[in-house]
């Protein structure tokens, strides 16, 4: 999940370029209460998203981005520029040259209010078009987006928050200045809800986290464009106490916690590099960071190992959820023919939607080692008539990544369920009794 939001927040810095004129802030006020945690002012005459993709791409493999990891970035960075754009030149067409952001959270989370502010466009009609499927109301003089069916907005009461206005009011013709910052009524609100095994832990986990942020504030600019010109961030962030800056700055090493889950040892390397990059001044409760060209060039090149990081776990997340499909296909052939295990991994595709011969289904092909293509996975014959037969199947192999062991192996055993393997000599060992099964 992280990894989008990363491209398009890169592509938003990236994409700054000097404007003609600077139109003037959206009024927020309205739109801001005791529940609002973050707005943000945008220019959008100062946006270009293609030019920021096509800096980006340039900057990682400058600092040594793997080609293939920067062909399977490429793509889908391009396509999300492009649609951003399209919606940025259509507000720009409509005559709106400025937009706010606006998000709200309520303590009886996780619900979340989100609202695009922006002067009365000269071409209403067109800013729905464009919007859609976000809903819309007015508020004032202003024009507001509201995500489908939301009509909270309008219930507001507006709160005096100098912690989220001043920062914006103080950086006017930056390209883009936010503020962020959690009221003390609602941090109390976040530690008195009980934990909700209904509620997605993910989300709580990470308000639980921010409820140690007592503002977050910045601005981003640039000298000159894309082309020749530089990104420049400024931001800081005060925590409620001296010893929470300490723990993010510490990692999880240190008893912080970036993140939901759990890091590896190359991951946490990866988190700590992406710190010292950033090369934080911390005072106190305050850490803030004031990133120019060279700075970034640093940053990009110390996230690299991290992209790869997440690569490689996006990928064998995605390689465990196909084999606990081929395994169900599995059970779905033996179910046809009279319990029998099937004969070899091409007996599966029509289980998968396509027919017998070729390689017709994703499924089929391991996102580790695309380059293998039907050759992705291998099947170990249990060496029986019936799949009843299988002594302990939750000890035998049935399917495994095929390639080198490297970090681990993702296997599936015969009662369908799925393992990452870590273990070279416990994978073997697994593997020699798959080859090699007991006779009866």
């Amino acid at each position: 999940m992280l990894q989008p939001i990363a491209r398009g927040v890169a592509c938003v810095i990236a994409s700054l370029a000097v404007a003609v004129h600077a139109a003037p802030p959206v009024a927020v006020a309205p739109l801001v209460s005791e529940q609002t945690v973050f707005v943000a002012q945008i220019d959008l005459t100062q946006i270009d998203l293609p030019d920021a993709a096509e800096w980006l791409q340039a900057t990682l493999q400058r600092n040594g981005l793997p080609d293939d990891l920067m062909q399977q970035m490429a793509m889908p960075m391009n396509a999300s520029a492009a649609r951003g754009q399209a919606y940025v030149d259509a507000l720009r067409a409509a005559g709106v040259e400025r937009a706010a952001v606006v998000l709200d959270i309520e303590a009886d989370l996780p619900a979340v209010h989100l609202a695009i502010a922006m002067p009365m466009p000269k071409d209403v009609a067109a800013v729905r078009r464009a919007a859609r499927p976000l809903g819309d109301v007015t508020v004032g003089d202003l024009f507001v987006l509201t995500l489908p069916g939301d009509a909270s907005v309008k219930d507001r009461r507006p709160a005096a928050r100098d912690d989220l206005l001043k920062p914006l009011a103080a950086n006017p013709d930056a390209a883009a200045a936010f503020a962020g910052g959690i009221t003390d009524e609602l941090r109390e609100a976040i530690d008195a809800r009980p934990r909700d095994p209904q509620v997605r832990e993910t989300w709580m986990a990470t308000v639980r986290n921010a409820r140690d942020i007592r503002s977050a504030t910045g601005a981003i600019d640039t000298k000159g464009g894309a082309e020749g010109g530089k990104p420049h961030v400024v931001a800081r962030v005060e925590f409620t106490t001296p010893a929470a800056a300490a723990k993010v700055l510490a990692g999880p090493d240190g008893g912080g916690n970036p993140g939901p889950a759990r890091m590896n040892g190359a991951e946490v390397q990866a988190f700590r590099s992406i710190i010292e990059a950033m090369r934080p001044r911390v005072e106190g409760a305050t850490i803030s960071v004031d990133a120019k060209a060279e700075d970034i060039d640093r940053l990009v090149k110390a996230a690299i190992p991290a992209l790869q990081q997440a690569r490689l776990a996006a990928n064998r997340v995605k390689s465990a959820s196909n084999l606990r499909q081929l395994m169900l296909c599995a059970m779905l052939y033996a179910n046809d023919n009279q319990g029998m295990p099937f004969g070899g991994l091409n007996d599966l595709q029509k289980y998968l939607g396509g027919p017998r011969g070729g390689n017709l289904s994703p499924v089929m092909t391991n996102p580790s080692r695309p380059e293998l293509k039907a050759n992705g996975y291998t099947y170990v014959h249990p060496g029986v008539d019936k799949i009843s037969a299988i002594k302990n199947p939750s000890e035998r192999l049935a399917i495994y990544e095929a390639g080198d062991f490297g970090d681990g192996v993702n296997v599936g055993f015969w009662d369908g369920h799925v393992e990452f393997i870590t273990d070279k000599q416990q994978f073997q060992k697994m593997l020699d009794l798959a080859e090699n099964p007991p006779q009866p």
